[in-house]
């Protein structure tokens, strides 16, 4: 275990952060003597080799040295390996997670609209915040936003902004980039046919006034928009996946809608966090399609829409309804396959108690009612789950 000190007695010694790993970095000015203290885990001992080695940091680890981003949109790659938080430098990270790495970038917005900033890691590497600020020293910086994966906010022209990513050290790809062209629901892009499979992003979207929440306590915020008219009359199945974070899911947020302005939005269906929707469409009848991910993530969105003729409605086949020698009773049930079809009994018609769930298939299944009747009469009725969940 090491930790490197300043001060010349014991009751002076200032730790310079990080410290207590091995190995140790720790930013260093020319001039300044260091203690440097060994120490074995519970009371360990044994021979050490101890090698300093002086590693420079990246040529912009100060804020002063920031590079400059020329172009808009951009795509940076980068690392923050060696690099360190400077004195008055303002904090990017989370408190409780690690960072004090952080690297720098100006940028002077050429025109006035919406820019988002967005740092991402490769797989399993340490997880990277960024921070936007304006200013002209680093001591006297106006946060716009910071300790997110996302920074979007409204850029004026001719203003400079101060950019840091920041975290454990690891490999990055920074991006700068204007919101996708379908964010707001009067660009969405339009879908025609019977079958669509298309990759898009959301990276970058923003929420607009008067746009449908799709849930009261998750917020989303990153929502993209497309339109479909239906070509028939069937049932659609929908598919969105996508990828956070360039791992783990984005966990999609959809709703399904009719109407030709936000104002006048009717809701047909909506799902959370599963990537499957379900919903009965009319020839003719255009549907808006709201993408979002769960609490403002953003990446790849991969949209699957496919077009079904109508179902069969679902319904028992009373001509073939038996009681068995036991007092069973059973019959088939016709529907749609890949459908969970839930049977409720009841004596009364009012309350109704489920006996069970199934799946469909192909051909009819043969449902048996194994309970014993304690009633002279029974009620069944059937409940499409898949229809009820969306999926």
């Amino acid at each position: 275990m090491l930790g490197i000190y300043t001060g010349n007695t014991l009751a002076t010694l200032t730790p310079q952060p990080p410290g207590g790993g091995n190995p140790v970095g720790v930013r260093v000015q020319r001039g300044v003597q260091y203690q440097i203290a060994l120490d074995g885990p519970y009371g360990q001992y044994a021979e050490f080799q101890l090698t300093l080695t002086y590693t420079p940091p990246p040529p912009n680890d100060d804020f002063d040295h920031a590079f400059v981003i020329p172009e808009f949109p951009a795509t940076i790659q980068g690392t923050n390996g060696f690099s360190s938080m400077e004195p008055g430098e303002p904090q990017h990270h989370f408190a409780d997670y690690l960072g004090g790495y952080s690297i720098w970038w100006t940028w002077t917005a050429p025109f006035t609209g919406i820019v988002t900033a967005s740092v991402r890691v490769p797989f399993l590497q340490v997880f990277d915040v960024l921070g936007v600020y304006t200013g002209n020293s680093v001591s006297t910086l106006t946060t716009i936003t910071n300790r997110t994966t996302d920074a979007t906010w409204p850029a004026q022209e001719g203003v400079t902004y101060h950019i840091a990513v920041d975290g454990g050290y690891s490999p990055f790809i920074l991006r700068l980039l204007a919101p996708p062209a379908n964010d707001d629901f009067a660009q969405r892009a339009q879908l025609t046919g019977e079958s669509n499979s298309i990759t898009a992003y959301n990276l970058g979207a923003t929420r607009e006034a008067g746009e449908p929440r799709l849930s009261n306590t998750d917020p989303g915020g990153r929502s993209v928009w497309w339109s479909w008219t239906a070509p028939a009359d069937g049932d659609v199945r929908m598919f969105v996946t996508g990828n956070y974070l360039e791992y783990g899911e984005l966990l999609p947020m959809i709703g399904v809608y009719t109407g030709n302005t936000l104002a006048n939005l009717a809701v047909v269906a909506s799902n959370l966090y599963s990537s499957q929707l379900r919903f009965i469409v009319r020839a003719g009848v255009t549907y808006q399609l709201q993408i979002d991910g769960s609490f403002g993530r953003s990446g790849e969105v991969h949209l699957f829409l496919r077009l079904l003729p109508p179902a069969p409605p679902l319904r028992m086949d009373l001509s073939n309804l038996r009681r068995l020698p036991g007092g069973q009773v059973q019959f088939p049930i016709l529907g749609r396959a890949d459908d969970i079809v839930a049977i409720e009994i009841s004596s009364d018609l009012r309350t109704w108690h489920e006996l069970g769930q199934r799946q469909l298939s192909d051909s009819p299944l043969l449902f048996i009612d194994t309970s014993v009747p304690i009633q002279p009469r029974r009620f069944y009725r059937l409940r499409n789950l898949s229809s009820e969940r969306g999926y």
